[in-house]
């Protein structure tokens, strides 16, 4: 018997041994008159039978009912599962399931394998798993994007362990909602040009799903399409379909990513970003995550969190029953990881050397401008009063060897693009500072 590692990401099952990929699949299932259909073949005709095609039941496996479906979720997960034997066979497999996964939904996964008579040996954070293998310490933020929603973890590598810490799903940056705001934007555009809608019946609507993902691969390559085409009736109907329109119809997902992982990350903590390949094939991602510029970022490849799991265990340490669930991993990086984007260093061009604030700029200096409702500093920004979540001693902005710090004196929190300053952080040019809920905003400049 050999020992294998399987990803559960439903927009991409993938499970690896030492040597080979052993499964390929994803979460799409089909119910029709002639049975039970999986992975692509559920896939190809899911805009065709909207009703009878399924897409959260991995999220969502203790759902009582899937939509107007007469059985719960774990019935659909637990046919998948069966139809995984063959490729799996006896072998145990080390299990990493979604960070988002509750407790309930976990118990109810491990008891579903073993009924579909598939051995589990462990039962790992995926996050977790994929961060353990990359050559960090610190924080890391992991994106991974499945079916029906993004899941972003902060896991923190310390001491010989990745631990994932906290966990939030994105129901914007799901695989099946991002690529629904692609088919909209991109028939609208087909319409401003050609007057056709491929939306305009179930067809052509499932071949310009079919067609997206290919063309969004080739954005990635190239700024454009010259004839992105959909046939119609014996007809053939093409735009020009640029990296541009890709990135501006899903903007507003993207917005929300970077909304939250501010929220997650201390201002100018050091911090690293992980993709997950389901992550890194997203066109204009990187762009998306251009402003946590003093964060290397890493992209992974398929099936790469499986062969970190792989390096980590062997047959010989998984003789105990099932090991549930595993949130904290022995950290051991390999080393050959390349960042797709490395830190950059601050330098003296992005120093903010002023402050602006109600129309008028102020110079930082040495001696710190105190900011805040009172105003009996000997350099002092005041705030109205009236202004909620402003104490009389907000915070201070100072120079100290050529760099600009805000230092937070509050107990309401001051935010740094809108990330929370935990105690001082560094000053940039174009960078925001909120004070108060909603409050008041500060920016920064560099004047000569």
């Amino acid at each position: 018997m050999s020992l294998y590692a399987l990803e559960l990401n439903d927009a991409d099952f993938v499970a690896w041994d030492v040597s080979r990929e052993r499964l390929r699949d994803s979460g799409h299932a089909f119910v029709g008159a002639d049975g039970w259909r999986f992975g692509a073949a559920a896939a190809a005709g899911a805009r065709l039978h909207p009703h009878a095609t399924l897409t959260s039941q991995w999220a969502d496996l203790d759902a009582p009912s899937i939509g107007a479906m007469p059985f719960a979720a774990a019935e659909a997960v637990y046919r998948q599962m069966l139809t995984w034997r063959e490729a799996l066979g006896a072998d145990r497999g080390i299990w990493l399931a979604s960070p988002a996964s509750s407790q309930a939904q976990l118990g109810l996964l491990l008891g579903i394998a073993q009924a579909a008579g598939l051995a589990v040996a462990v039962l790992a954070d995926r996050a977790a798993a994929a961060v353990s293998a990359l050559p960090v310490a610190g924080t890391v933020y992991h994106l991974d994007v499945e079916l029906e929603r993004g899941v972003l973890s902060e896991v923190q590598v310390h001491a010989g362990r990745a631990a994932r810490h906290r966990v939030l799903a994105l129901p914007e940056l799901g695989q099946r909602p991002l690529l629904t705001s692609w088919c909209k934007g991109f028939a609208a555009r087909m319409v401003a040009q050609t007057r056709f809608d491929p939306l305009h019946d179930a067809a052509t609507e499932q071949a310009l799903f079919d067609a997206l993902p290919s063309w969004l691969a080739q954005l990635q390559r190239i700024e454009s399409i010259p004839e992105a085409a959909v046939e119609a009736h014996g007809r053939r109907y093409a735009i020009e379909y640029r990296a541009a329109h890709a990135a501006v119809d899903v903007a507003a997902a993207y917005r929300t990513l970077t909304a939250r992982l501010h929220a997650l990350r201390p201002a100018r903590r050091a911090a690293s970003i992980l993709l997950s390949a389901t992550a890194a094939r997203l066109p204009g991602i990187l762009e998306a995550l251009s402003e946590f510029n003093d964060c290397p970022l890493f992209t992974a490849n398929t099936g790469q969190a499986a062969q970190a799991a792989l390096g980590i265990w062997d047959e010989v340490q998984l003789r105990d029953p099932v090991q549930m669930l595993l949130l904290s991993l022995p950290h051991t990086p390999y080393e050959a990881w390349l960042p797709a984007r490395t830190a950059a260093a601050p330098d003296a061009v992005s120093a903010a050397t002023h402050v602006v604030f109600a129309g008028r700029a102020l110079a930082l200096s040495s001696e710190p401008l105190l900011v805040g409702t009172a105003t009996d500093a000997a350099r002092s920004l005041a705030v109205p009063a009236s202004v909620a979540g402003v104490s009389r001693r907000h915070c201070s902005l100072l120079l100290e060897g050529g760099q600009a710090f805000v230092v937070d004196h509050s107990r309401f929190g001051s935010f740094l693009n809108e990330e929370r300053v935990p105690a001082r952080a560094l000053l940039r040019v174009g960078d925001r500072l909120r004070l108060g809920n909603p409050g008041v905003e500060l920016s920064f400049v560099r004047m000569e």
